[in-house]
């Protein structure tokens, strides 16, 4: 594994948090779970991963929940796909809307549509703020969780990743299972 960290780690240790930290902002599902493994790998401290993953994904959260309250009813109506999920989205956030803030991101799509629509049914800020500063939390810690014991399960099966290639294996790995269960998911639900 020392080989493969002296090949990433200069890369990493000047991009890796600000790579993390957008990147919780566009696909945050296989994004905290390369993290984890990466915390396993010893590349990233959890804590450090956390706080920035936690971060970015609030940042995203809020990005989403402030364009719906500004410009949120314009854009449904611009795009019909959006329409009809807003329209779904909607009828979850009127019976459970403080059960939605907080877990958005562990639904499928969520963490796009239920802040976007919170926003455009002016969810209140400050509780929209502490709720999801609350959820996103768990999120991060239960993403990098599952990334890390994913890197140990591949450690026991393999044995150590020590070159570059099979690092880049695992992420695509990891990447091509996160799309797989998102597609089979997005044929069963409609968010």
């Amino acid at each position: 594994m020392e080989h493969l960290l002296q090949q990433i780690t200069p890369l990493v240790s000047e991009y890796g948090l600000i790579i993390i930290f957008f990147g919780m902002m566009v696909e945050g599902t296989a994004m905290i779970l390369i993290t984890g493994f990466l915390c396993y790998m010893g590349v990233f401290s959890f804590f450090d991963a956390w706080v920035v993953s936690l971060l970015g994904a609030v940042t995203g959260d809020h990005f989403w929940f402030y364009l719906g309250h500004g410009y949120g009813k314009k854009i449904v109506n611009i795009f019909p796909a959006l329409q009809r999920k807003f329209t779904q989205a909607l009828s979850l956030i009127n019976s459970k809307a403080d059960l939605v803030a907080p877990f958005a991101r562990f639904i499928y799509s969520g963490a796009i549509i239920f802040p976007l629509t919170l926003g455009i049914e002016n969810y209140p800020k400050k509780r929209y703020f502490l709720l999801d500063m609350f959820g996103d939390s768990i999120w991060a810690i239960v993403g990098l969780g599952l990334g890390y014991y994913f890197g140990n399960g591949i450690e026991l099966l393999f044995g150590k990743i020590e070159k570059l290639e099979h690092f880049l294996l695992v992420v695509v790995v990891i990447v091509g299972v996160v799309w797989f269960f998102k597609k089979k998911i997005f044929h069963k639900e409609n968010y």
